[in-house]
């Protein structure tokens, strides 16, 4: 797009087995996100010059992915798919991207878009089920909402059980 006037097409990016339904660039607009049937996302390297470099694949999803976003920090990235999910990944450093969290669950069906509030503390997705979802993604501010709308749900109990991985903490506690 040197010349709007003139577009010309930029290499073609293969390494997908399956169809490509999504793509977004970071901020910095060097790296690529691109999501697939395939149920994978990918990662590319994008010069100025208009070439392309496979940086990584990312892989966790049960279905195909349909919606990608970057974080307004380049730092995370979001996708959606068709497995009800949707995964955060960390991609501060593309070339050795890994999973961010646990996957979010609650949408029936399909997802088929995220986006990131401007500050990136909220994450938006929405979906085949017909519903739109806001997640909050600043944990201080989640346990607050959490502490605030349902006093006591998070139990020494309730926290083994639904978080047993992690020791408990007391987000309650104090506020």
């Amino acid at each position: 797009m040197a010349d709007p006037a003139r577009p010309r097409p930029g290499p073609v990016l293969s390494g997908h087995e399956q169809l490509v339904n999504a793509v977004a660039f970071a901020p910095d607009g060097r790296t690529l996100a691109t999501g697939s049937d395939d149920r994978t996302a990918r990662l590319w390297k994008v010069t100025p010059d208009g070439r392309a470099e496979a940086l990584g694949e990312l892989a966790g999803h049960r279905a195909d992915v349909r919606a990608v976003a970057f974080a307004p920090d380049g730092k995370t990235l979001a996708t959606g798919g068709g497995d009800h999910t949707v995964r955060l990944w960390d991609v501060t450093d593309p070339a050795r991207a890994e999973p961010h969290g646990q996957e979010l669950t609650g949408h029936l069906d399909t997802v088929t878009t995220v986006a990131f509030s401007p500050r990136g503390n909220t994450l938006a997705s929405a979906g085949y089920d017909l519903t739109a979802r806001l997640w909050t993604l600043t944990p201080d501010h989640a346990a607050t909402y959490i502490c605030t709308h349902t006093p006591g749900v998070l139990t020494r109990t309730d926290w083994r059980e639904r978080l047993p991985r992690l020791a408990y903490r007391g987000v309650c506690e104090g506020r």
